[in-house]
């Protein structure tokens, strides 16, 4: 009887029972979270995939048919041709004059998602109006494969200059100096009457070429401005300013001008959702190098 009662197997207690759900409830609950979030951040990272790429896309469809000088531009986002329209007045002045804007376009990734585009020409490169134009500069140095100089000076006939490793470029209140990296100058030129001085460099060389640039204008508002022209035969120019108020601009058109519309042009992309308000969840700005 004994050994009957002995080998009867226990259950469970309510206490175990109890112990087991806690233990359970503390390794599942921090998983389900876990996984929960894991879900949540990859469904963010598509959407933000999907996004960018229709957003590539739209600049992608500007740089092939912009048609500048037509009243509006056709834009395919969805199966229905939609248009960005010239605008009157820019959404800066200062900065931009030739404008073309559509706002709330159906861009066709999902319900309540929508885009703010403008394509729009910088003002800070100006072009003369009405004539075949190169851009308006004090000078322009074209560094020669040779490791020779040439400056072209308003004026002046050509001058060619020795070269020794990289170009420096300073700009003074009245003038401009370059000089090369051993500090020797290369020439002076004369600003512009009123110019806050601007010189157009191209590099004529394979290989690319590095523009250290340095401002010492005592007049705060006064910008000197690099105008590096490029060819897909040259090699690329480096800027790196050293001080002061200096802008440099990219890829600007190195021959004449056929138009005044020509430049370069800022694409700027902005998509929202407009589920219960409108929120921005990306944004993107290309430039484009327009020489028609």
């Amino acid at each position: 009887m004994k050994e009957l009662l002995g080998n009867k197997k226990k259950g469970m207690t309510l206490i175990e029972v109890i112990v087991t759900i806690a233990i359970f409830s503390i390794i599942i609950i921090p998983l389900s979270v876990l996984v929960t979030t894991a879900v949540k951040y990859n469904k963010q990272a598509e959407n933000t995939q999907q996004v960018s790429l229709t957003a590539q896309k739209i600049i992608e469809s500007i740089k092939a048919d912009h048609k500048i000088e037509h009243n509006s531009i056709a834009l395919r986002l969805t199966n229905s041709t939609q248009y960005l329209n010239k605008m009157e007045s820019t959404t800066d002045a200062s900065k931009y004059d030739i404008g073309y804007s559509i706002y709330d376009a159906d861009i066709d990734v999902g319900n309540y998602i929508t885009s703010d585009i403008t394509f729009q020409r910088k003002r800070d490169i100006i072009y003369d109006l009405g004539q075949a134009s190169a851009v308006s500069s004090d000078g322009t140095v074209t560094v020669k494969e040779n490791n020779t100089l040439r400056l072209d000076e308003a004026g002046s006939s050509d001058n060619v200059y020795p070269m020794t490793g990289d170009l420096e470029i300073i700009g003074k209140d009245d003038t401009v100096i370059l000089k090369n990296k051993s500090g020797e100058d290369i020439a002076i030129i004369n600003k512009k009457a009123g110019s806050s001085g601007s010189i157009k460099i191209i590099n004529m060389k394979t290989e690319e070429i590095h523009v250290y640039v340095r401002n010492d204008s005592e007049s705060a508002d006064k910008i000197f401005n690099i105008l590096c022209c490029k060819n897909s035969s040259y090699g690329d120019i480096k800027i790196c300013s050293e001080g002061g108020a200096v802008r440099k601009y990219l890829n600007v058109p190195s021959g004449n001008l056929k138009d005044n519309k020509n430049g370069v042009y800022d694409v700027n992309v902005k998509i929202y959702k407009n589920d219960g308000g409108k929120k921005k969840i990306y944004e993107i700005t290309s430039s484009i190098d327009i020489e028609n």
